[in-house]
This record gives C-alpha cells, sequence and structure tokens, in this order.
C-alpha cells in the first residue's frame, strides 16, 4: 500500500511538473506587441497569437521613430554636422550622437538634394550659412522663427501634436540596406522596451531578422514592415521542447523502475550500500535532466540537434554509471557467495559438533571428545581445494563418532577423536601454510 502511495505521488507531482513546464514555455513563447491597426505586423501579431501591449505616455510617437546619419566634424563644444547621408525629405536634427552633443549645421549639409525641410531644436546653430530657397525649418519657439526669417530663410511652426524627437541620434542596430529598405539585423541598445523604427535614412524598416523573444517587455513595430524573419513567438510544439519533454519522461520513467525495482531492497542494512549508489545515479540524472529541459525550453534558443545531443550524453552516462554500479553490486555479492560457500562446511561442522560431549559420563572419553569440539570450533573457518579430501574424511569420521557415541562405543569413541583431532589440525595446517 506504502509503495502505491508513493508511486501516486512521484506521478502527480511530476504531473503538475510538465504542466508548469507547458505553462510557462507558454508565457515566454511570446512578448507583447504594439502595431499599427491593418498593418502587416498587426496582422502576424493577431495569427500568431501575441498579446497586445501599450505605450507609455512619454512613447506615443514611438510607431514613426526614424533615425538619420550624418557626417561631422569634432569641437570643443560639440558636433557640427557637414554631410547628411540619407534621403529624407522631411529631416530631423538630433540633439545628440552617440551621446556626444550637436552643436550645430555647416553649409555643405546642404548639398544633399533630397532635403526639403528640416526640424530644429533650440540648441542647434545655424552660422555663416546663406539661405536656401529650397529648404524650410521647422521649430516650435517663436524667437528662434524670428531670428531665422530675420536671416532670410524660409520658416515654419510646429505644434505638439507632431512633436518630432530630437533624442534618436544614436542608432541601436546593425542592419543591411538596399536602395529602398532595410533589414535590422541586430539590437545592440540595452532598453527593456525595442522599438523598431519606421526608416532608417529615410528609408522604410521592412523586416526584422533577429529574436525578439524573452528579451523585452515590450516590442513596437511600425507599420513599414513586410515581414519578420526574427523570432517573436514560438509556440509549445517546437522540436526543441518536445525532444526535451521525451528525454524528461525517459528519465521519470527509469526513475520509476529503478526505484520500485530497488527500494524494497534498500530496507536490507547491507543493501543500502549495494544498491544505493543505482538509486542515487538514477535520482541525479533525473534532476539533471529537468534542470537542463527547463532551462533549455525557457531560452528557446538552443539548437534541436545540440540539445538532443546533450540529453542522449545525459541518459547514456546515466545507463553506464548504473551497469557500473550493478556490476560492484554483482561483485560484491559473489564475492560474499564465495566467502559464504568457502566457510559453509565448517560453519555447519561446527554446529553439528557443539553438543557432542555434553552427554557423555565417563571422564576420559567425555575428554577426548571435547579435545574434537575444542579443535573444531577453534579451527580456520575458510575451506580449500586442496583440503576438501580431507574434510571429506573428518566429515565421515564425525558421522562414525556420533555412531559410536549413540551406541556407547567407548574405545571407538576414542580412537576416532584421535583421528578427527589429527584430521582438523592437518587440515589447519595446509590452510595455514
Amino acid at each position: 500500500m506504502k509503495r502505491i502511495i508513493y508511486n501516486a505521488i512521484a506521478v502527480a507531482a511530476f504531473a503538475v511538473f510538465v504542466i508548469v513546464l507547458i505553462m510557462n514555455n507558454i508565457l515566454y513563447a511570446t512578448t507583447p506587441v504594439v502595431s499599427e491597426e491593418g498593418s502587416f505586423a498587426y496582422k502576424y501579431a493577431t495569427r500568431h497569437n501575441i498579446p497586445t501591449g501599450e505605450l507609455p505616455d512619454t512613447m506615443k510617437d514611438a510607431l514613426d521613430w526614424r533615425y538619420e546619419t550624418f557626417e561631422y566634424n569634432s569641437t570643443s563644444d560639440g558636433l557640427m554636422l557637414t554631410k547628411y547621408n540619407g534621403i529624407s525629405d522631411k529631416l530631423i536634427v538630433p540633439n545628440s550622437i552617440n551621446n556626444e552633443k550637436v552643436k550645430g549645421i555647416e553649409e555643405t549639409l546642404f548639398d544633399n538634394p533630397d532635403i526639403k525641410s528640416i526640424y530644429l531644436s533650440d540648441q542647434i546653430e545655424i552660422s555663416n550659412v546663406k539661405p536656401k530657397d529650397t529648404i524650410l525649418f521647422i521649430s516650435s519657439s517663436d524667437s528662434r522663427i524670428e531670428n531665422l526669417k530675420s536671416e532670410g530663410w524660409k520658416v515654419e511652426t510646429y505644434d505638439d501634436s507632431e512633436s518630432p524627437n530630437f533624442n534618436l541620434g544614436t542608432i541601436p542596430f546593425e542592419y543591411n540596406e538596399t536602395e529602398s529598405s532595410v533589414n535590422l539585423t541586430l539590437y545592440t541598445g540595452e532598453e527593456d522596451i525595442l522599438v523598431v523604427p519606421s526608416h532608417i535614412d529615410g528609408k522604410p524598416v521592412t523586416d526584422v531578422s533577429f529574436s525578439m523573444l524573452n528579451r523585452f517587455s515590450l516590442v513596437v513595430l511600425p507599420g513599414t514592415l513586410t515581414s519578420i524573419s526574427g523570432t517573436l513567438a514560438k509556440t509549445i510544439y517546437t522540436p526543441l521542447f518536445a525532444i526535451e519533454l521525451c528525454f524528461t519522461v525517459i528519465a521519470f520513467i527509469l526513475s520509476m523502475i529503478v526505484l520500485n525495482v530497488k527500494r524494497p531492497k534498500l530496507q536490507e542494512a547491507d543493501e543500502v550500500v549495494l544498491t544505493g549508489p543505482q538509486v542515487v545515479i538514477t535520482e541525479l540524472y533525473l534532476v539533471a535532466q529537468i534542470v537542463f529541459a527547463t532551462v533549455t525550453i525557457k531560452q528557446g534558443s538552443m539548437n534541436p540537434t545540440v540539445a538532443f545531443i546533450v540529453s542522449s550524453v545525459l541518459l547514456l552516462l546515466e545507463v553506464v554509471f548504473v551497469c557500473l554500479a550493478g556490476t560492484g553490486r554483482s561483485r560484491v555479492k559473489k564475492m560474499d557467495q564465495q566467502i559464504k560457500e568457502s566457510t559453509e562446511f565448517m560453519d555447519n561442522l561446527k554446529l553439528s559438533t557443539a553438543d557432542l560431549a555434553s552427554g557423555i559420563t565417563n571422564s576420559q572419553v567425555r575428554k577426548a571428545v571435547a579435545e574434537v569440539v575444542d579443535e573444531i570450533q577453534y579451527s580456520s573457518p575458510v575451506s580449500k581445494d586442496s583440503v576438501k579430501p580431507i574434510e571429506e574424511k573428518i566429515k565421515d569420521n564425525v558421522s562414525k563418532l556420533k555412531e559410536a557415541i549413540n551406541n556407547g562405543n567407548d574405545s571407538e569413541i576414542i580412537e576416532l577423536s584421535k583421528e578427527i583431532v589429527k584430521a582438523v589440525k592437518e587440515r589447519n595446517h595446509i590452510i595455514k601454510g
């Protein structure tokens, strides 16, 4: 009954573990997404059952973040932008690039024919630059607007609903670009919220090819995306999950088999040393497989083939060590049996002759028989093949001695006792020699 209860508890505990493993994998299999309704990213999230998140109030413009790249000269007061590398016709000049303050714009920047309008913050200087009829500056500062107008520039104001982001000077991505699009290949930033830009240098970002799973609390995807080749969602039915779940079930089954077969033997004191290692090895394997499976499934980044090889190695090691422990147990058992067999003759002889002299009244005869008993009781307990003939002779003479005692034949008792003592001494001499 106890074994049934134990097995039921073990199976229930393992079932709970599997359920928790699946639930945890579901929880870690998706990352909340913010995207434009109707866009490719929105449909992708809907199709893959990815939950939607909500943007913080400070990031309401995150669906259309645009990064630009520049060439510049460094001065003691900051960076002077000398060239714009992109194709945007509406340019936002950042306040800093790679954590260095942008001081102003040099005239060569306007050589890019694609630039039609420029958003400026109050800190950006434009000095010693001839006004361009093709350029429109956009600012929210009335004083800045008046100054630019006085210098001959075309100027407009923007309201708070536009709110250009002047903090996008450092691009936290590695990417590949073509003449018409950009593919993000790696995120190099450290933010908890990933904002995928809509444009880099005026080119739309159309694909994200790095994994976004288990790295961010929220992912913002622009409407410019036309594909997502990176990992954003995973179901539990991946090869990695299936492999590790199967190996974990195998580990549990092996554990239950070993425990049910070996556990009863552990009730015996000598079996704790002999059988214990096999039980311990099996349980350690189960723990190792559970830990490896849990970590691997949670991370979701390991190649399924590598996971299969690692789990196979763990299983192989378990089998090898259990077999080695079993071999050691067999050897010990074999040695015990050999020892038992080697002492069996003398053990039986001592037991059968212990009370030979108890019923004899004649003192001389009792003394002779007592000498036989003492000689046998203190003889070497281990037998050898070389003394087998002598032991057979001793056995026969002991049988004759018992018969002589029963018949009361004193002379025969004394004679047989002398022969037995002589034979026992000869046996002991051979064994010790």
